[in-house]
């Protein structure tokens, strides 16, 4: 965990430093500019083998079929799909290879599209940058970088959506949404975020909103039986049990719902993060659900710094944000370190032979 443990602090202190030496404007810029570096080096220039997805050495998976597609016409892949491939993706691909066709420059080239977007969306609403930070390391969307690499650049396509859903631009915020699309179809989920960044609720009915997430977790089986249905697959349950995640995103939503500032902004974020747990309550009942919800999850990294920075004696600021940051941290180690299929531990760099 040496790498991980060093860009925690490397995070931690180094942003501190530089908000000491900026000048008063460029404080928080300069802050995020720094972590933001910082956390996409690590996803960018890991070695080949990190990532289940990526198939390190076989004849599958996204690093073999960059070298497929490298020798592809563009007449065969404007004509012709290619595995379960969106076409998006299938250019991305033919695009960099133009320039490069080390595997290595797919990584960099995938954790760039990937995380600038996240990592522009914590700076333009946080009110924290390095909490937020820590606070999305600590969340399965990031580990999932390392090897969904489709899914992982719609949903940093998402988020540069999100704003354009914010200022009411429709057309934008559409184009945005079907460029995610081309990336990977589950992102026609986050249509749903243009009216939801438009609505306020009341706390009652946020209180009230609780019953409807009971009642989705208690019925989760024969909802996504439903839904799938609907959609004429045959993917079976596979009881999973999992419902650990479920409860901790509904803490949160409860928590922020409670201190939130309520502005507009906030108020779209909660319903975001409500969407989140909507689906992550069937994710019990089939693993890859789950997968929908990473849309929505990275609102929490904003919705948490914020809420925390509302508290008023400073102190008590500063020893709950410091809670924080040690809570979350731990608990990204433990993501970092117990999932296998992101292959994220032990970490090794692109130079090193294993």
């Amino acid at each position: 965990m040496t790498v991980y443990v060093f860009l925690y602090l490397l995070m931690i202190l180094g942003s501190v430093f530089i908000y000491k030496i900026s000048k008063a404007k460029n404080k928080a810029r300069n802050v995020a500019i720094f972590c933001s570096i910082a956390v996409i080096s690590v996803i960018a220039f890991r070695h080949p083998s990190m990532g289940i997805d990526l198939h390190y050495g076989k004849n599958q998976g996204y690093l073999f079929s960059y070298g497929e597609i490298s020798e592809f016409s563009w007449t065969r892949i404007f004509n012709q799909s290619y595995l379960n491939f969106e076409r998006g993706y299938v250019v991305f691909n033919k695009i960099l290879s133009y320039f490069f066709t080390n595997v290595q420059f797919l990584l960099i080239a995938c954790a760039l599209i990937s995380l600038i977007p996240i990592c522009v969306f914590l700076y333009k609403n946080s009110r924290f940058m390095v909490m937020s930070i820590i606070v999305y390391m600590s969340l399965p969307t990031f580990v999932f970088v390392y090897s969904g690499l489709r899914q992982a650049i719609a949903i940093g396509i998402c988020y540069i959506a999100i704003s354009f859903a914010y200022k009411k631009k429709l057309v934008l915020f559409l184009l945005t949404v079907v460029l995610a699309i081309s990336f990977h179809k589950t992102s026609i989920l986050f249509l749903v975020a243009f009216p939801l960044m438009n609505i306020k609720f009341k706390q009652i009915y946020r209180w009230m909103s609780l019953g409807v997430l009971a009642v989705v977790f208690i019925f989760r089986t024969q909802i996504y039986m439903f839904a799938i249905s609907l959609f004429g697959k045959t993917t079976k349950p596979d009881n999973n049990g999992s419902y650990m995640f479920f409860l901790a995103l509904v803490v949160i939503y409860i928590l922020c719902f409670i201190y939130s500032d309520y502005t507009r902004k906030n108020e779209g974020f909660l319903n975001l993060l409500f969407v989140a747990c909507l689906i992550q309550a069937m994710g019990g009942v089939q693993n890859t659900v789950v997968r929908a919800a990473y849309y929505f999850i990275p609102v929490v990294a904003v919705l948490i710094p914020n809420v925390i920075m509302r508290v008023k004696n400073s102190f008590e600021r500063a020893v709950i944000g410091a809670g924080a940051i040690a809570a979350f941290s731990t608990y990204g180690f433990y993501v970092i370190y117990s999932t296998s299929w992101s292959m994220s531990y032990p970490y090794h760099f692109f130079w090193e032979v294993i």
